[in-house]
């Protein structure tokens, strides 16, 4: 995979993801990050010429694009939410609307996204309905968030090599969540892809064996952000 020893300075911050994809021995592609008042961006291989960039979806039509492909992972792909609640193919919920939603693109087309929800003192999603998972308050709730719709497949670019969606995507709302001062994550997640991060060392942290949710089998796990800051992000 094509590498850079450092990364593009920019005028609000850049750092380079220090990590090691889990298909190989190659490092990820330089990562150049933007972070100015109101805008936040994450671009591959810099924000010059970006292939791949990862940005907080403000306007509507973005936002109902991160809707469109929630559909098309969740209810069609996985077929984890019944496509029969969603006739217009849009997949949207009540936390939808204070939550902060992250959009993907490549070479310019949308092609994945996840959304950070701050539920508070509420429960989490995951502990919700039927199937939801008991987890115990040890951690920090009011400065904690829940990730969730996450949709990201792997990319090959002729120019780049591999692009790991779903790990830039977590460094992405990363970074995005220390900033905002947030100190932890705590969020369900696929038990083939828990297995897939935990062999990078990323600090994911079960809260309870893998069991049946939504139709696939998932971790609770727990995440400090500063933890996985300090693994995953390199400061230029």
């Amino acid at each position: 995979m094509s590498t850079s020893s450092s990364c593009r300075k920019t005028d609000a911050a850049s750092f380079c993801v220090a990590g090691k994809s889990a298909s190989d021995s190659g490092d990820y592609p330089v990562v150049a990050v933007e972070l100015v008042p109101g805008s936040f961006r994450m671009s591959i291989p810099d924000r010059s010429n970006p292939v791949y960039t990862i940005d907080v979806a403000v306007t509507d039509d973005d936002i109902r694009k991160t809707f469109e492909m929630r559909y098309g992972e969740f209810c069609v792909n996985m077929n984890s939410l019944p496509p029969e609640d969603y006739p217009d193919h849009i997949e949207t919920d009540e936390f939808d609307r204070d939550a902060v939603h992250f959009i993907a693109r490549y070479r310019g087309n949308p092609v994945g996204c996840f959304r950070v929800i701050f539920p508070g003192t509420k429960p989490y999603l995951m502990e919700r309905g039927p199937d939801g998972f008991k987890i115990e308050s040890w951690f920090p709730r009011n400065t904690s968030c829940e990730l969730s719709r996450m949709v990201g497949k792997r990319i090959i670019d002729p120019e780049i090599g591999e692009i790991w969606q779903s790990e830039l995507l977590y460094a992405a709302v990363c970074y995005w969540c220390v900033e905002h001062g947030f100190t932890h994550w705590a969020f369900a997640i696929r038990e083939r892809f828990f297995d897939r991060l935990r062999q990078l060392e990323w600090p994911f942290f079960p809260l309870s064996p893998p069991r049946m949710y939504h139709g696939i089998v998932a971790y609770p796990v727990i995440v400090n952000l500063h933890d996985f800051l300090r693994i995953l992000l390199l400061r230029k």
